[in-house]
């Protein structure tokens, strides 16, 4: 039960997206866990005010078998109870964990919670393994000409590592008061289809 939020370009949203996902599944179900996969200096924890005592760093001494035990251990619970938060390393690890290791991660989860979204802003050993197994992988762009470059190649990224292309939603963020490129455009630049357009909110830096 994991969904992939993506955003390749830091500041495009992504993370902002997972984090609203997860409260708005919260709502439905009622066990969800928050993972923040980015390498090192994730922001889940600053966004939510919510003190980490771990990371995902902290299960790469376990080997590609995880310990649901030490798995339970790294989880911080948000206040809103049902909601476990994985953060990312505050710098930067010897390595990734590995694949294997991560689909031991989600499946161990998988058993204690009904929804799994994961926030991923690179492309590693671990995140590409979530891709892989996600039922959604929602890429989250910004709307500016910068943004859409960015991922101007995405569509080939994601097929070159094996994800499925009917599992991926394009999400246009509006993050900023000034009108950017329509979505047909942002569509024609990227040779995807958009699923959703989040307009801009003169609230969303609160």
């Amino acid at each position: 039960p994991v969904t992939a939020v993506l955003s390749l370009r830091n500041g495009g949203g992504g993370t902002t997206v997972a984090i609203n996902l997860a409260f708005l599944l919260r709502r439905t179900f009622d066990r969800i866990s928050l993972i923040d996969l980015s390498t090192f200096g994730g922001n889940i924890g600053s966004y939510l005010h919510l003190p980490l005592r771990a990371s995902w760093a902290d299960l790469l001494t376990l080997g590609d078998t995880l310990d649901a035990r030490a798995i339970s251990a790294a989880l911080t619970a948000h206040p809103q109870q049902g909601i476990g938060v994985l953060g990312s390393p505050s710098t930067p690890p010897s390595r990734s964990l590995s694949a294997d290791a991560t689909v031991s991660l989600l499946t161990t989860l998988a058993m204690g919670f009904q929804q799994i979204v994961v926030d991923i802003n690179t492309l590693t050993p671990a995140s590409i393994a979530t891709l892989l197994v996600a039922h959604s992988v929602l890429c989250v762009v910004g709307d500016d000409l910068a943004a859409v470059q960015a991922n101007s190649s995405l569509a080939q990224t994601l097929q070159s590592v094996g994800v499925n292309p009917q599992q991926v939603r394009i999400i246009v963020n509006r993050s900023r008061l000034e009108v950017g490129m329509s979505t047909a455009a942002i569509s024609s630049a990227l040779g995807l289809p958009i699923a959703a357009e989040l307009p801009y909110d003169v609230n969303q830096l609160q």
